[in-house]
């Protein structure tokens, strides 16, 4: 296509086009491209999440999708760690004992199937991951299987025969 007033016209495609455009406007590009992505991020962050700390106990209320019916599944359990922050990365790893078998799940903070996170109680605890907690369920579990071996047998006594 030409046009008189013009001159010569040039294609381009989109790909040369940023990239001309990069070359003359320096970083505007990039710039443009990280403000779509932060607002894509934004747009997908929840607003009601809780603090949660390594050390609280929380009750996790996760929606469950079966068929065409939806079932909201509970998760108490100790936090053991949270990691990657608050941002869109960040997750959590709750811990739970059933039957003496340690239970962890790891949660996205912001999924969208999570319903609700009820913090239960707070604790103080002075490291930042708590994973010595899966060696330490592991001992106590330990030391009652082995109080239910050494408890001693009861002995039937006879009556002495007259």
């Amino acid at each position: 296509m030409t046009d008189p007033a013009l001159g010569s016209c040039i294609r381009l495609s989109a790909v040369d086009f940023l990239f001309l455009l990069h070359k003359i406007s320096g970083h505007a590009i990039k710039d443009i491209v990280m403000n779509n992505e932060e607002i894509l991020i934004q747009s997908h962050l929840r607003a009601d999440i809780p603090q949660i700390r390594p050390g609280d106990t929380v009750k996790v209320q996760q929606k469950i999708k079966e068929g065409d019916k939806e079932r909201i599944s509970m998760f108490e359990g100790l936090v053991i760690a949270a990691k990657h922050g608050r941002g869109i990365t960040g997750t959590f790893t709750v811990r739970k004992m059933i039957d003496g078998i340690g239970v962890e799940r790891v949660f996205p903070l912001h999924m969208p199937m999570i319903a609700k996170i009820d913090v239960i109680r707070r604790s103080h605890v002075r490291r930042a991951k708590l994973y010595y907690i899966r060696d330490k369920a592991a001992r106590e579990v330990r030391k009652k299987m082995k109080l239910l071996h050494e408890a001693p047998t009861p002995v039937a006594i006879e009556a002495p025969v007259e």
